[in-house]
């Protein structure tokens, strides 16, 4: 592998890196607190979509992420979040949102007087891992929305009848990962294999708005402020200079992260599994580490070197 560039900052992943359940990961909140020590400044950049990003905040405090080994709210980037924000942008007043109650709350608050004009027809999908959400049901309303034949969008632009004149409503998922970890360990279905089956159906495609997404990874980096020393140089040896860790060689590190030439380190925790890097098909990392707090204490001793 080549050898690590000197890094300026950090983007973290958080489910799999930093904990995998409700567990902190082995020394991730020493880690936290010695990279604050040595002012090398730091994001949190997470797919995790089932709750709103200030309910996962105060879960990992729960789990000891406190104080210098904390994680600060306006440190942490989560794919939730940036959907409303493209909500907003685009001026979209009533989507049909397949999220958790609490995931859900997060993404209206993004919407014109905080909630769904109900007077107008479904206007675009948006997508959320929310197993309670993925069944038959949902997903039908959800194709409905997406073809112009839902009941709501009937005599409107969006309906079916105006053929290719229609306009469409947009499919906005904040992850297309094919696995998660479950809570005893083993690995189980994530998002991406119920964003396929509905592209599939309606003939859409989804925009994904998180992580692997390069203008997820662009809008993180672009929020590291002129203290942190890290906008001031060329686009290039600012990317190579921040490296992403996660513990997903496809969702933290491909697309977006190795598009922008980010250094990108995947750990051995998590859903990691032997040889995943290896498989046809993916990018290698340009770095694998046993865990966070590992890669942290490597960092640190040959910063100092």
């Amino acid at each position: 592998m080549p050898a690590r560039p000197p890094l300026r900052a950090l983007l973290i992943d958080l489910s799999g890196t930093l904990h995998v359940g409700n567990e902190a990961t082995p020394g991730a909140v020493h880690a936290l607190g010695r990279l604050r020590a040595a002012n090398i400044p730091f994001r949190f950049c997470s797919n995790t979509s089932k709750e709103s990003t200030e309910s996962m905040r105060k879960r990992l405090e729960a789990m000891g992420f406190s104080g210098e080994g904390g994680i600060r709210s306006e440190e942490l980037w989560t794919s939730i979040g940036v959907i409303g924000g493209v909500l907003r942008q685009r001026g979209i007043r009533r989507p049909l949102i397949l999220a958790s109650e609490s995931a859900k709350e997060d993404i209206i608050h993004h919407l014109p007087d905080d909630h769904p004009d109900e007077s107008q027809p479904h206007d675009a999908v948006v997508m959320a891992f929310a197993p309670s959400q993925l069944s038959y049901e949902y997903l039908d309303a959800a194709f409905r929305v997406l073809v112009g034949e839902h009941t709501s969008q009937h005599d409107t632009q969006f309906s079916a009848k105006l053929g290719d004149g229609r306009e469409r409503a947009p499919l906005l998922v904040t992850h297309r990962s094919r696995i998660l970890q479950g809570s005893d360990g083993a690995l189980s279905m994530a998002l991406g294999p119920f964003v396929t089956a509905l592209e599939h159906a309606s003939g859409s495609s989804a925009e994904i708005v998180g992580k692997p997404a390069r203008s997820f990874f662009q809008t993180v980096i672009n929020s590291f402020n002129e203290t942190d020393n890290v906008l001031d140089i060329d686009d290039y040896e600012r990317n190579r200079s921040i490296a992403i860790i996660g513990d997903d060689v496809e969702s933290d590190l491909g697309g977006g992260a190795a598009e922008l030439g980010l250094w990108r380190v995947l750990v051995q925790t998590g859903k990691y599994r032997p040889g995943v890097e290896k498989k046809e098909g993916i990018r290698s990392p340009d770095e694998i580490s046993e865990s966070f707090a590992s890669f942290v204490e490597d960092l640190l001793q040959t910063s100092h070197r």
